[in-house]
């Protein structure tokens, strides 16, 4: 009997906030990450049984979010991630609380690790799956996931690309692609859309961006103390290595220090300490800020209760200061509100009162996919169907659009999707 194989998206493509993709077969199904679950994507109201397996493709919350949540329900499920991923999961459940986060620890610690491109077989009744991970570039530990599926004599391929990066990093290498050809071609490809409308990412320079931002700090001559603003999980230990090629020291908020410790492999011969990157704590951070030093903190937004917001506020009056905000564009943001307001000029929010007197500059260091990367990949990838997930609707849809131009010149057989929430895409 032939495998009747389908995916359902549990939480639309269009929502950003929650990723959650189930792989059914006859009797048994796959869910592909566990992202949170928020506004009108409360899909683990979806989820009627435990899936036989949950893959994680990394540990960004809206793709791992509800993790605790779902195993509350489903007890002993088996979880599957790499092995980066699964030490940082304790990372993730930091500030949150101590019932999740617990239960974060617990799942690093019994999930199993699969390492790229090690294949691991599942048997489901009488179907047989293949499941191996590729490196996708994006965060240390991302993985895409190949899903071959027993098909008659022959296997359905399906390739889950999450969230990743198709240029290098210093500290993470660009994605791979596993190699299909006309004897083993690849039926369906799941693949994110993010910034599938984006024209700055399209055109940005990735090296360039991350020179700019370590000339900056290593040229800056007011003599004033030099706030670097990162996410926790991925960007911050790519600046860090590219700042400490070109400064003897660089001061690390110790609110980071698991993360690196975790990702320190990655830097091969040399650790952190030799590459002279030193985490110090609140009160030693503001020390150096103000004795004209860089020090790097979380989170990129300013959000209250955050590391680099209190360090904001110790040098937000000093002209000679300045702050780096690292990819934090979002206008309603506590960051974006402090960069429309011209320096020199008094901000006023919530009860905080401050005349803005340091530099604020951004830099964009995206680490997703630019919409030439994206249908770049499916021209390599030749797939029988493209599912666009992950994403601004609009961005999707317009992504949608160009591919099937793609298609058509190409003469490829392709079909390109955008489901909804809870829409069905039979494999064919």
């Amino acid at each position: 009997m032939l495998e009747k194989l389908q995916i359902r998206c549990l939480t639309g493509s269009g929502d950003v906030s929650a990723n959650a993709y189930l792989v059914e077969g006859e009797g048994w199904s796959i869910l592909l990450d566990v992202g949170a679950v928020t506004g009108h994507a409360r899909w683990l109201s979806h989820l009627k049984n435990s899936p036989d397996l949950v893959w994680v493709s990394h540990v960004h919350a809206d793709h791992i979010g509800a993790l605790p949540e779902l195993y509350k329900r489903y007890p002993g499920v088996e979880v599957v991630m790499t092995p980066t991923s699964a030490a940082l999961c304790a990372c993730v459940g930091r500030g949150q609380d101590r019932a999740v986060a617990d239960v974060f620890d617990v799942l690093g610690q019994v999930s199993k690790s699969l390492n790229f491109k090690k294949t691991m077989t599942r048997r489901f009744g009488e179907t047989c799956v293949r499941m191996t991970p590729y490196a996708c570039g994006h965060i240390p530990g991302a993985a895409s996931l190949l899903l071959e599926v027993e098909h008659g004599e022959k296997f359905h391929r399906i390739l889950y690309l999450p969230d990743f990066s198709a240029h290098a990093q210093p500290l993470t290498p660009r994605a791979e692609f596993p190699v299909f050809d006309e004897e083993t071609p690849l039926d369906c490809l799941i693949m994110e859309g993010m910034l599938g409308s984006d024209r700055v990412s399209d055109k940005l320079d990735y090296d360039k961006n991350l020179q700019s931002l370590v000339d900056g700090c290593e040229q800056h001559s007011t003599g004033g103390g030099q706030l670097v603003a990162v996410p926790s999980l991925g960007l911050s230990g790519e600046v860090v290595h590219a700042l400490s090629e070109a400064l003897d020291e660089v001061y690390v908020h110790d609110y980071l220090e698991p993360i690196f410790k975790i990702t320190a492999p990655l830097l091969g011969e040399l650790s952190w300490a030799d590459r002279g990157v030193r985490f110090v704590t609140q009160p030693q951070a503001t020390r150096m800020l103000m004795a004209g030093q860089v020090v790097v903190a979380s989170d990129e937004h300013l959000q209250s209760g955050s590391p680099s917001r209190a360090l904001f506020m110790s040098i937000v009056e000093d002209s000679d200061s300045r702050i780096v905000l690292c990819n934090s564009t979002r206008k309603k943001s506590f960051a974006g509100k402090v960069s429309a307001t011209p320096q020199g000029e008094v901000f006023q929010q919530g009860g905080l009162r401050f005349r803005r007197m340091l530099d604020v500059e951004h830099v964009l260091l995206p680490n997703h996919a630019p919409r030439w990367a994206l249908m770049g990949t499916v021209k390599l990838l030749k797939p029988q169907q493209v599912v666009l997930v992950h994403g601004q609707r609009n961005a999707l849809s317009g992504l949608q659009g160009a591919l099937r131009k793609v298609v058509k010149k190409k003469k490829l057989t392709c079909e390109v999707l955008v489901p909804g929430a809870l829409d069905v895409v039979v494999v064919t």
